[in-house]
């Protein structure tokens, strides 16, 4: 009975809106009832006829998600509904969820047929039972596919083997964060099988801006931090978006010491973790430890030598004790498990470590006594180590700029602009300590004059355009000149606020005969040049060169005056926010193809940060006098050329990847490192014309001339 007066209230109901299906009109009597009650909707194309006549109808009602298009007004005693603006017949509950499904696997699929199209014409590589494997998988999907009816168990099974498929083809070695890399093909599971087992003690020392900083004290606007990083993970995200002025105040340095503003403390994070992601699922040193881990490794033969890499090279140990630390560290391992060290230095950490290497013998550091490191270190190994300095350093200096800002342009650039001045930007640059010892050394005898330079290619010998010539100006009312690299640094030491920087703690020459001079005993500036400083005498270490080639590094650039107005923005005046001086900028305009100019700035060779003189000159060339390494330590260079996946599921490059960071990842990097701190030996590998362009480098002296440039 109730079913019977359930289906002629929903009759009656449909009678009287029957006319006004579609068209937005209605008439019905709406006066006979007190109670009205008002109900605001979305937009939507079903709306249901369910009972509205009674309370338990409306929560039925509420209960299907019934939707119209406009205001309707129900009468609750009539069980009329009044006024819509339209109404359409609503599909059983269980249809409807059919079709959402449907269109959303079809949007999946589509979206997923488009992207492996544009990425099978990407992958020339790819092997056609590949590509079999995913067109076989797709055409099954498609088949079982439903057609306005539910999803079957057969139909989601399919969908995890095509994504399995995809996974297995497109993305081997894909790490999904923190829990770990699960390719199967890994290299320490394959070295592991090998029987290869740890024999060296290992130190990771990583590189600029890879360890993240602890905030320990600050201003109130960044107490909620305390203990959180402001560089690296999300917490730095957040705080730059939420107070940017307030991070820059606690990320910058003090413009006159170097050292930490007044009441703040920012401290490298400690441990493993202090530099194995800088973002989640942005891998740094992970995969390489993870690979170690795989034959044997654990944290009692593993540590991490973070640091704060804004400070000046010799202020990690004024500050920090950072190099005492690490002497003590390696002289316990050596004492308790007669074990030599292994150091592993990503990037910036091999400046870092080479300068280790001068300081811990020296009685002006750590005073360990010739021999020290003949006892203590078995093998040094710079990964993509800018043993040199790098191009990108000098225009970081200058204006704030390098490659990555100059390549965004337009919108994007306005868009940096005016979340952060540029000068603001530099200010803070400027405060790093780090950033100098980044610079390029070797003067012109390394990195040309103005018609040539070692690592010049023959389009530059064509185009008249040399390496040589570090910077190009254009429309310089300051009547800058073409600069080589000695140019370059004569401007600098006309900024009183730049030259600080340089000329208290580093030294960028070259010197004939450094082993004979002796100068570096009593000029520990002299620590952070190799050209300058020779090598501990340790005949029984190793020096192992690994670094990328093949992507393109910026090494020369075109300059021009700045505009008035970009001149020292003082909206950011304080004296926690440093504001420089920004005189000069990139000309963006300038480009030339056949140099490979663009942006203003000309690319070279190199692993897309460091050029190739820097990584590889030392190894082949620098190294094997004797005036530079009297104590016959053994060299070694090993390259990988740069040969990045297409996949979309490869976003940072693959395996084989060797980009300036990315390298961390290369399988075959990896495998190195698992040989050199098992003990074993390993063979050059050179793909570059590293050894052609050190042949060209001018090593000849003239007679009477000063033996130090």
């Amino acid at each position: 009975m109730a079913k019977k007066k359930k289906n002629a209230a929903r009759a009656e109901s449909g009678d009287k809106a029957i006319d006004t299906v579609g068209f937005g009109t209605s008439t019905s009597d709406s006066s006979t009832s007190p109670a009205v009650a008002t109900m605001s909707t979305t937009t939507s194309t079903s709306t249901t006829f369910t009972s509205v006549g009674s309370e338990a109808g409306l929560k039925r009602r509420k209960r299907a998600n019934t939707r119209t298009t406009a205001t309707d007004t129900a009468d609750l005693s009539s069980g009329k509904i009044i006024a819509p603006s339209a109404v359409e017949y609503e599909r059983p509950v269980g249809q409807r969820r059919c079709l959402c499904v449907s269109a959303m696997l079809l949007g999946i699929l589509v979206g997923m047929l488009i992207a492996f199209a544009v990425i099978k014409e990407r992958h020339e590589h790819m092997e056609e039972s590949d590509m079999g494997q995913i067109d076989q998988a797709f055409a099954k999907l498609i088949r079982l596919a439903p057609n306005g009816r539910n999803f079957t168990d057969p139909v989601k099974l399919q969908v995890e083997r095509t994504l399995r498929a995809l996974k297995s083809v497109y993305s081997p070695g894909d790490s999904s964060g923190k829990g770990g890399d699960f390719d199967a093909e890994r290299p320490g599971l394959t070295m592991r099988l090998r029987g290869i087992q740890p024999k060296h003690h290992v130190v990771f020392v990583p590189g600029v801006v890879s360890t993240g900083l602890e905030l320990w004290q600050g201003y109130p606007c960044a107490e909620r931090y305390f203990r959180q990083r402001l560089w690296g993970t999300l917490s730095m995200v957040q705080s730059m978006l939420g107070e940017l002025y307030c991070w820059m105040q606690h990320v910058s340095m003090n413009e006159t010491t170097f050292l930490d503003p007044a009441n703040i403390k920012l401290r490298p994070a400690q441990g493993h973790e202090a530099a194995d992601y800088l973002m989640p699922n942005f891998w740094v040193w992970s995969k390489v430890q993870q690979n170690l881990a795989d034959v044997g490794y654990d944290p009692n033969s593993m540590h991490m030598a973070s640091y704060d890499w804004r400070l000046p090279i010799p202020y990690l140990e004024k500050r920090d004790r950072w190099m005492t630390n690490l002497q003590l560290h390696i002289e316990s391992v050596l004492r308790l498990e007669g074990r030599k060290t292994v150091s592993l230095c990503h990037s910036y950490g091999a400046n870092i470590f080479y300068y280790f290497l001068q300081w811990v013998e020296s009685p002006l550091g750590g005073n360990g006594g010739p021999g020290w490191v003949e006892r203590h270190i078995e093998a040094f190994v710079p990964i993509g180590g800018p043993l040199l300095g790098t191009a990108k350093g000098q225009a970081t200096m200058l204006s704030g700029e390098m490659r990555d800002t100059a390549y965004m342009g337009g919108a994007m650039q306005v868009a940096l602009d005016k979340f952060v001045s540029r000068s603001a930007r530099l200010g803070m640059l400027r405060t790093w300590g780090s950033g100098p010892a980044m610079m390029a050394k070797g003067q012109d005898r390394i990195w040309g004059d103005l018609h040539s330079a070692p690592d010049d290619t023959e389009a530059n010998l064509r185009e008249g355009r040399s390496f040589g010539r570090l910077m190009d100006w254009v429309s310089s009312e300051t009547q800058q000149q073409n600069m080589t690299m000695s140019a370059y640094y004569k401007l600098l030491a006309t900024m009183p606020e730049v030259q600080v920087l340089f000329d208290k703690w580093y030294s960028y020459g070259v010197e004939k005969d450094p082993a004979t001079s002796r100068r570096y005993e009593t000029d520990p500036r002299l620590w952070t040049n190799p050209l300058e400083s020779p090598l501990p005498r340790a005949p029984s270490m190793k020096i192992w060169c690994l670094y990328g080639w093949g992507k393109p590094t910026e090494r020369a650039y075109v300059y021009q005056d700045a505009p008035e107005e970009w001149r020292r923005d003082m909206t950011m005046n304080t004296t926690a926010n440093p504001v420089a001086d920004f005189p000069y900028m990139i000309n963006q305009d300038a480009s030339n193809d056949a140099v490979n100019l663009t942006y203003g700035v000309m690319d070279g060779e190199g692993d897309g940060t460091v050029p190739l003189m820097s990584l590889g000159y030392m190894c082949v060339k620098g190294w094997k006098r004797p005036s530079h390494n009297p104590g016959d330590v053994k060299l070694g260079v090993r390259e990988y050329l740069h040969r990045p996946s297409s996949s979309l599921f490869e976003p940072r490059g693959g395996p084989l990847t060797s980009d300036h960071v990315d390298i961390m990842g290369n399988h075959l990097m990896i495998e190195d490192v698992i040989r050199i701190v098992a003990g074993e030996d390993l063979d050059d590998v050179i793909y570059s014309p590293v050894r052609e362009y050190a042949e060209r480098v001018n090593w000849e002296w003239k007679d009477g001339a000063p033996t130090v440039e």
